[in-house]
This record gives structure tokens, sequence and C-alpha cells, in this order.
């Protein structure tokens, strides 16, 4: 069976305007379909098929506003990236829609035909980009966690900020919170009681590696081996490691 063209949703009451969309982007996508949406009914459809790959939409709409297609898109289809087309519009209504997730927002005018086309690929390629990045994540955090390799972030007050199951399961912790509430995390990352070891001053310098038996919250006592170092949320720094419990020496 011949796979499905790929599909851009054009939301506009005008059809003049949706012939212009499609004049313009099929010089870019030859191959591509497109899908008229003029009434909500028309949206609710498309939505729930689902098989489309970018939302173009205009902001005055007879029977909604472009920032509601952008949040109905975005609920359904998070990763769908939606571009504003329109001749309406002000910049606070731009800033609105870009903090809700719009890719792009292009005033439709003759000259911007060509700036529309532009930023429907820079837009695709922004959500190509960024499914491959969290399906890089995804594997890498599998990876991790089938190797039981503990990864974290604490504050440099030992404040937990993030960590993945497999950090839960090695310091013998049912959750984040039950693990907060302990001092585990400041006996994992200062061994020797110094809160405030020389190298945090640093940014981003690497602590020793160290080998270091804990006693988890489980009552199991175990040698692990920590890698951390410094680095930096904004403005704040952190302390980013890597556990991985060792095999205890032979007497």
């Amino acid at each position: 069976m011949t796979p499905a063209a790929p599909t851009i949703v054009l939301v506009d009451d005008n059809p003049d305007d949706r012939d212009l969309s499609r004049h313009a982007l099929g010089k870019e996508f030859p191959d591509w379909g497109f899908e008229d949406v003029a009434s909500a009914a028309a949206l609710d459809r498309v939505l729930a098929q689902g098989n489309f790959q970018l939302v173009i939409t205009d902001f005055n709409l007879q029977w909604s506003t472009g920032l509601e297609v952008l949040r109905a898109v975005k609920a359904k289809v998070p990763d769908c990236p939606v571009i504003m087309f329109t001749a309406s519009g002000d910049e606070e209504i731009a800033v609105r829609a870009m903090k809700s997730g719009l890719d792009d927002y292009v005033i439709k005018k003759a000259g911007h035909m060509a700036r529309l086309a532009a930023a429907a690929r820079a837009a695709l390629n922004a959500a190509d980009a960024r499914r491959r990045a969290a399906q890089l994540q995804q594997r890498l955090e599998d990876l991790l966690n089938r190797l039981d390799v503990g990864v974290f972030r604490v504050t440099i007050d030992c404040e937990l900020l993030d960590c993945n199951p497999a950090f839960l399961r090695l310091m013998g912790a049912a959750s984040r919170e039950e693990l907060s509430r302990t001092d585990l995390l400041r006996r994992l990352c200062f061994p020797g009681g110094i809160s405030e070891p020389s190298d945090l001053a640093r940014p981003h310098g690497y602590h020793t590696l160290r080998k270091i038996w804990i006693t988890r919250l489980d009552g199991r006592v175990v040698p692990i081996r920590i890698n951390a170092y410094v680095t930096r949320t904004d403005t704040t720094p952190a302390i980013d490691g890597l556990v991985e419990v060792t095999t205890p020496p032979q007497d």
C-alpha cells in the first residue's frame, strides 16, 4: 500500500486566501496534500483524524481565533508545528501565541508569500529536530536504566532537582520525595562532610572520581562509584552526577 502523502492543514474562512497559501506552499512542497478548514466542525474532524504534519491558521476566524486553533492543535498533537498567517493581529497577539507554542507568525501580504513557504520549511525542520532529540534522550535514559546507572542533579545545598529511576533504585528509595527527606544526598555528594569543596567555586569544575560506601535508605550498605561535576542552571551552580554500584573488593 502506498503511504499517504504528508498533509498541511489550512485554517482560513477565505477560500481565496487558502488558494494563495496552497499556491505558495505547493512550490516548496509539491508532493504534499492540503486539508481546508473553514469551520469548527471541520477542525474537529481534522484533529480527530490526526494525519497532518503542519497547520497554518488565520487569526480572525468567524467561528474562532488563531489562538484557539493553536491551543486545540497542541492539545491533540503537541509536536505538530503551527504557523499563524494573518493580515490582522498585533505584537501582543504574536507574543501570546509564541508563548503558547506557535512556531512562526507571518503577515498576510502579497510580498510575504515566499516567507510563508520558508517559515513552513523551517518549522517542519525544527519539529523534526525536536522529535529526534527527544527520541535520543529517551534511548539514553532507557540505556542508563537498563545498565543501572543513576543520574542526578542537585543544588550545591544538596536539594534534589532531577534524577532517573535507576538513581532511586540505587539509593533504595521509593520516590524522590522520600530521598529528599533524608541526608543521603549530602552524604553522597560530600562524603567527608565538607559542604563547599574548592572546585565548586570554579564554573564547570570537575570533581574527582570517588569510590565510597553508602548506607541506602533500605539499610543495605553498598560500594558505589560516583563521578560528579559542577554545572549551571541559568546562573545557579548545581552538581550533576553519575552513580554506579561497584563490585566489593574480595577478601
